[in-house]
C-alpha cells in the first residue's frame, strides 16, 4: 500500500501478483541500464566507460588515454567538471583507425 499523507490513505493498491510483476519489470530495466555505463571494460554490452576502464579496454595507461583525448583522437563525453565518459564505439573506431596506419 502506498500512502500520501499522515492519515495513511492509500494512493493505490496492488495485488501480490501485480506487485511481483512490477518488481520484476523494474529489476529487468535496472539491470539493462546498468550494462550500458561503467561496466566491466571487456563487457561487449557496455556502451560507455570511465577513463580507467576505457584505458584497460584499450590496454593503455590513463595518461595516454587523456593525451589522446586532448589531441582529439578519441572523443570524450563530459558529464561534469571532473568526470568524462568514453563511448565504446569511439574506442573501437580508434582501434580500427590505428590498425590502418
Amino acid at each position: 500500500m502506498i500512502t500520501h499523507d499522515k492519515q495513511s490513505h492509500p494512493l493505490f493498491t496492488l495485488s501480490i501478483g501485480q506487485f511481483e510483476s512490477l518488481m520484476k519489470d523494474l529489476i529487468d530495466e535496472s539491470a539493462s541500464r546498468s550494462k550500458k555505463f561503467d561496466s566491466d571494460p571487456k563487457n561487449e554490452e557496455a556502451e560507455y566507460m570511465n577513463g580507467r576502464k576505457a584505458a584497460v579496454y584499450l590496454n593503455i595507461s590513463v595518461p595516454t588515454l587523456t593525451k589522446l583525448s586532448r589531441e582529439k583522437k578519441i572523443p570524450v563525453y563530459r558529464i561534469s567538471e571532473s568526470r568524462v565518459l568514453y563511448a565504446k564505439s569511439d574506442l573501437d573506431a580508434f582501434v580500427r583507425s590505428s590498425k590502418e596506419l
